[in-house]
């Protein structure tokens, strides 16, 4: 039998275990399910044999957090974080050789959820919303829990609509 194959061998770049002009691509959404495989290493893996397919990220070992699961050649992000952007490799030992394959992960933000905090008089409440929804008070939204991160920012209203996010509150909103 006749097997073949081809093979591009580049250098790493510098203080990494990668190529970055050689590297997959994957796009994540924030909180969604994500599972990156390591692409092609399944040319590698002899029949018969389970393979050892050691994970990095960043080229450095990880300790994973227990929504991230390794099965065979696929590693499975259950939750997507901010802190999941960047580079994973997968290695293989082949004979005397390593085979790395890396995938970058970006992550994308998936339609946030805005829970704004708006003041009217002397009445104030907390409403959850998305920019152009309808919220239930009129005023000045002066605090907001935006995705994740927590923190005060300025919006512009029009009528009961969050016309727009103006940015997070320096000193005032104006």
């Amino acid at each position: 039998m006749k097997v073949s194959m081809s093979l591009t061998v580049s250098e790493n770049d510098t203080d990494l275990c990668y190529n970055s002009l050689m590297r997959f691509s994957e796009k994540a959404e924030l909180s969604k399910n994500k599972e990156i495989s390591c692409p092609g290493i399944e040319d590698y893996i002899q029949p018969g044999v389970e393979p050892e397919i050691t994970w990095y990220k960043e080229c450095k070992p990880k300790q994973w957090r227990p929504t991230v699961l390794r099965t065979r050649d696929t590693l499975s992000i259950q939750e997507v974080l901010e802190d999941d952007i960047g580079n994973y490799t997968c290695e293989l030992q082949f004979g005397s050789f390593l085979v790395r394959r890396t995938t970058e992960l970006s992550v994308t933000g998936a339609k946030r959820l805005f829970l704004f905090i708006c003041y009217v008089a002397k009445t104030q409440g907390a409403v959850k919303s998305d920019v152009g929804s309808p919220v239930g008070c009129v005023g000045s939204c002066v605090a907001a829990i935006v995705g994740f991160s927590v923190g005060p920012i300025c919006c512009e209203l029009r009528g009961h609509e969050i016309e727009r996010i103006i940015g997070f509150v320096k000193n005032d909103c104006g």
